[in-house]
């Protein structure tokens, strides 16, 4: 992973403005000159700029996609991750979420 520079600056600032448990970061590729580059390149995009945030204004809440996010450590705390579960940071903000102890974005 190398993460822009002011990446996460802009997830905190984002965090604290809306008061958020879960900031979702994005994706992106710094080398498109393939075919293949720019298609995933552009699914990342489709992904984090068109349906995430149309599933945020239809459903009232966001979608933690396993990756590029900035948590509160206190949600952190309350808590446990399973070791059991392939995808236990999806399956973790699920559980936060249903037990309506924080705010995914």
């Amino acid at each position: 992973h190398h993460p822009d520079p002011y990446s996460l600056w802009m997830l905190t600032s984002f965090s604290l403005e809306h008061r958020c448990t879960c900031v979702q970061g994005s994706t992106y590729l710094r080398q498109t000159r393939s075919l293949l580059a720019r298609l995933v390149d552009a699914e990342f995009f489709v992904t984090y700029f068109v349906v995430f945030p149309a599933q945020q204004t239809l459903t009232q809440t966001g979608f933690f996609g396993g990756s590029n996010a900035l948590w509160d450590s206190a949600a952190l705390k309350t808590q446990a991750f399973r070791d059991d579960v392939q995808t236990e940071d999806i399956e973790y903000s699920a559980r936060l979420l249903l037990r309506r102890a924080g705010k995914i974005r």
